[in-house]
């Protein structure tokens, strides 16, 4: 289930970022288009699915370790979008394969 939220909230710190009219998008593509013609719809998308992330994180771990939580994964993926994003080294093929990859783990340990 955390492997679902971290996704859930890297969806939206990456539609947040494609926003953002200081990015450097240098081979966008049709998604990024979009999100950047877009721009009212897609921060309210995702403000939408990071609030959705946070009640998530609430109503799974309690109300502050649920903040908390949230919060941190929060600033790590917005860290980790903004360093990684530019270099393109990582395509969404690599995150489709690597979702279920965790999410078999975390089900498998847990």
């Amino acid at each position: 289930m955390n492997t679902l939220l971290t996704i859930i909230t890297f969806i939206g710190v990456f539609i947040a970022y494609h926003t953002s009219q200081k990015a450097t998008l240098q081979q966008p593509r049709p998604l990024g288009i979009w999100l950047q013609r877009y721009t009212r719809v897609s921060k309210r998308f995702a403000v939408l699915v990071l609030f959705v992330a946070f009640l998530l994180a609430i109503y799974m771990h309690g109300l502050a370790a649920g903040i908390l939580l949230e919060s941190i994964q929060l600033m790590s993926l917005t860290g980790l979008l903004v360093l990684i994003a530019p270099l393109h080294v990582v395509d969404y093929r690599h995150l489709l394969l690597l979702f279920p990859v965790l999410f078999g783990l975390e089900n498998w340990i847990g």
